[in-house]
């Protein structure tokens, strides 16, 4: 309802909403295919942005090129700002990392806290199969068939991506056969099936 108030209150703002199967990969898929403009941006239902956070990342977009902001978590319960086991990588390099493998390995492969173009990322799917690993699963299958250059917003900039932390979430189940072993192997053989668009 809010949303569609949006809509109205400002007509020309581009704002679709529409429906998928259940599920983050499904949405995705679905957010995807109805992109129409050159760059895309995934946030999380949950999550939320600093205000200058769409202008500054979009600021150096530019074809083949992914670029960064920082990223923190906001504990549910408390209210509580904090690092992320990501936010160190980023808040300590900036502009085009030459080794973006090694020095932003953590947050190159979560979807959410970059922009790309969205014609590279028409070129990939999320596995709805998935219960976790879905981001990796799905970078590991863009990236090797994409030479992209990765930039990383200076951190004095505030470009921040705040993601919820909730106990209980998907990345955040306890231990057991099905998440630790048997998605875990899912996700290696997408990563595989990545690896081999590569050679």
């Amino acid at each position: 309802d809010i949303i569609r108030q949006y809509q109205k209150d400002y007509p020309d703002v581009n704002i679709i909403l529409t429906q998928s199967e259940k599920g983050a990969s499904n949405a995705r898929n679905k957010g995807i295919e109805m992109a129409s403009r050159e760059y895309t941006i995934f946030i999380d239902d949950d999550d939320f942005i600093s205000h200058n956070y769409l202008e500054e990342l979009y600021r150096y977009v530019k074809p083949n090129r992914v670029v960064v902001g920082s990223f923190y978590d906001i504990d549910e319960d408390t209210g509580e700002l904090r690092d992320s086991y990501m936010t160190p990588e980023l808040i300590n390099n900036s502009g085009i990392i030459e080794n973006p493998y090694d020095t932003i390995k953590d947050a190159i492969v979560i979807t959410q806290n970059k922009v790309l173009p969205t014609v590279n990322v028409k070129e990939s799917s999320f596995n709805p199969e998935l219960k976790n690993g879905v981001d990796i699963s799905y970078y590991a299958n863009l990236y090797p068939v994409n030479d992209f250059e990765f930039y990383v917003v200076d951190k004095d900039l505030n470009a921040n991506y705040y993601r919820l932390w909730r106990q209980g979430s998907i990345s955040r189940q306890d231990m057991s056969y099905d998440f630790n072993i048997t998605d875990r192997l899912k996700v290696i053989n997408d990563i595989n099936e990545g690896l081999k668009k590569e050679s």
